[in-house]
């Protein structure tokens, strides 16, 4: 009785006979797998991460420094070119908006102009800009794509229009410049969509809310100096817009809903 295993009445010889078989057929299953005999099939085993990550762990030796292609990076995955090239037409879009709004607001605060409040807004719609082109920028680097500048043109630095007056014009034109940055970042969330890149489209979608909330605020304003017209009703305009900077419609403040 002596030699007989209490649970399920097997002798000890026996049972450790099974144990050492299990563990050496376990060894020569590993050694299997190291040595590229991975194909075979293992109980229990769903699945095999060794031969999951090779393609990756390809792709990123494929990587090298100073690549000269986008293909060679080693961060780089499911980012089209489609994208990519959307990508850096926003960048140089809101760069090209953060040069014309600088532009405008030194105008509007030289001392021939005089007019404060609408350089203060300017100078903050400038800023915002050079924010988003920058942001698109890290976004680019941190997809593996290669970020490329084009030149930007020289913006007028007059803008004095006789027949609706300077603040009009100026508005109206950042109000243009605001529309064709919310169709270009339309266009690159439906070429994101169309080569099924979610995480792009995500961060489209909250630029989107951002620039059509500054979009509402520019095209109160157009409304308003169209209202009023120019000379002392424009005045009257820029010192307004003075005290209530700071105060408009920004990307944290909801819009107000009609019942």
């Amino acid at each position: 009785m002596a030699d007989i295993a209490e649970e399920g009445h097997l002798p000890r010889g026996l049972l450790f006979d099974n144990s050492m078989q299990a563990v050496a057929g376990a060894v020569e299953t590993v050694k299997t797998m190291a040595t590229g005999g991975a194909g075979t099939e293992v109980p229990g085993v769903l699945q095999k991460p060794l031969e999951d990550v090779k393609p990756f762990y390809e792709r990123v030796c494929a990587g090298c420094v100073n690549a000269d292609s986008s293909t060679k990076t080693f961060v780089r995955q499911d980012y089209d070119e489609k994208c990519e090239h959307g990508v850096n037409l926003v960048i140089n879009s809101f760069f090209q908006q953060w040069h014309i709004a600088t532009a405008m607001a030194a105008y509007f605060e030289n001392d021939t102009v005089a007019l404060p409040g609408c350089a203060k807004f300017l100078k903050t719609a400038a800023s915002r800009a050079k924010a988003d082109a920058l942001q698109f920028l890290d976004y680019q680097n941190m997809r593996g794509g290669k970020v490329v500048l084009a030149s930007i043109a020289q913006p007028d630095s007059d803008y004095g229009k006789e027949a609706k007056g300077d603040a009009l014009h100026a508005f109206q034109l950042l109000l243009a410049l605001s529309k064709m940055s919310f169709s270009q970042l339309r266009e690159l969330h439906a070429s994101a969509r169309e080569k099924e890149d979610p995480e792009l489209q995500d961060f489209v979608n909250t630029k989107l809310h951002e620039l059509a909330l500054a979009t509402r605020e520019m095209g109160s304003y157009v409304c308003e100096l169209e209202r009023v017209g120019k000379g002392l009703p424009t005045f009257h305009f820029d010192r307004r817009i003075e005290k209530r900077h700071g105060l408009v419609l920004s990307a944290t403040v909801k819009l107000p809903v009609a019942v």
